[in-house]
Order: C-alpha cells, then sequence, then structure tokens
C-alpha cells in the first residue's frame, strides 16, 4: 500500500516537487498547470492528488521541503563552526545561497507572503545560545526586547531578499552578506 510513510510514496513526492521547481525555471508559475506538471512528472492527476489536494496545498508542502532543506544547512553549519562569527557567516551565506539555488521559487513565494516565515524560524532552530549572547553584548536585558530586536532584522532581511528576488539576484550570496552586515552596522550608527 503507497501511504505517506512509504519509501516510494516520498520518492514520488520528491520527484512532484523537483519536477515543479525545473519547471519554475523555464515557465512562469502561472503557466504551470497540474496536467503540465502531471505530463513532466511522468506521473497521472490521480498521483498528483493522491500526494496533495490542490495546487494551492501543493506550493505549500514545496515550500515547507525547501524550509527543512534550508533547516538541515543550518544545523549543518551550527554543528561545524567554533566562533559565532564564523556561524553567523556560514548560516546567512548558506541562507543567501539556498535562495539563488531555488530562485525561481522564491521569486513566487515572496509575491504570496509578506514576511519569509523560515527566517524567523531558522534562528530557533539551534541558534538560541548565540541569540542570548548577542542581546546581553548590546544590552537587550528581556525576552520582549529580544523579540522586538528579532522582528527588526528579520523584516529588514525579508525586505532585503524581496528587493535582491525582484532585481533577479545580481549580487552574489557573498555581496548580499557583506550588505547585510553593512545595514546591521549602519542601524547601529543611526540609532
Amino acid at each position: 500500500m503507497n501511504t505517506k510513510n512509504n519509501r516510494k510514496f516520498q520518492e514520488t513526492d520528491a520527484h512532484i516537487c523537483a519536477t515543479f521547481l525545473d519547471l519554475l525555471d523555464t515557465h512562469d508559475f502561472d503557466n504551470i498547470s497540474i496536467s503540465l506538471l502531471c505530463q513532466k512528472a511522468g506521473i497521472t492527476r490521480a498521483t498528483f492528488y493522491s500526494h496533495f489536494g490542490d495546487m494551492n496545498h501543493f506550493f505549500d508542502a514545496v515550500a515547507q521541503r525547501l524550509f527543512l532543506e534550508l533547516r538541515d544547512e543550518d544545523c549543518a553549519n551550527f554543528r561545524k563552526m567554533d566562533s559565532q562569527g564564523e556561524l553567523h557567516h556560514a548560516s546567512i551565506l548558506s541562507l543567501f545561497e539556498h535562495i539563488l539555488k531555488y530562485r525561481s521559487f522564491y521569486q513566487v513565494y515572496i509575491t504570496r507572503v509578506s514576511q519569509l516565515p523560515f527566517l524567523s524560524v531558522v534562528a530557533t532552530f539551534e541558534h538560541t545560545d548565540g541569540i542570548h549572547q548577542y542581546a546581553v553584548r548590546h544590552g537587550i536585558t528581556s525576552a520582549r526586547q529580544a523579540n522586538y530586536c528579532a522582528t527588526f532584522y528579520y523584516t529588514g532581511l525579508t525586505a532585503m531578499i524581496r528587493m535582491w528576488l525582484e532585481d533577479g539576484c545580481p549580487e552574489t550570496p557573498e555581496e548580499m552578506y557583506q550588505l547585510m552586515l553593512f545595514q546591521a552596522k549602519a542601524n547601529k550608527n543611526i540609532f
């Protein structure tokens, strides 16, 4: 029986998502129908519907798959790094590399959401200690203050990513990291 926990079901799920990501590189999102997706993936519509309820559910499932991939990359960085500076650089760089790799998807995704939810989620995966140390270094003494700081940071980073995607990602991930650092330093001097 082909159930969601079955390896074959999961492989088909991954294949459908990969086919969709490939199609986004050559087709506008609005021109990708379930029929086209099924044809390119070599599956029937019934197979698609046994995996996903509709295109909106499917799009959310692809987003979730990419968010989990990003989380796994971030966790791997966390385990490899010795210092907070290296960790910050590796995490943010892998974020920009991930977005660049799947930019066709994120160019569509960013038009559908006001905030990139994975930005606030990524910080909670394994960085609680680092966030606490950052807060203490900058005189943030309460959880509420830390939440305001995080919201400000993630909203600004989301705006930078949105602009980067809308412009077709002309900067490299490393250049985006440097721009983000510059903005963080500039904001410290403004306030």
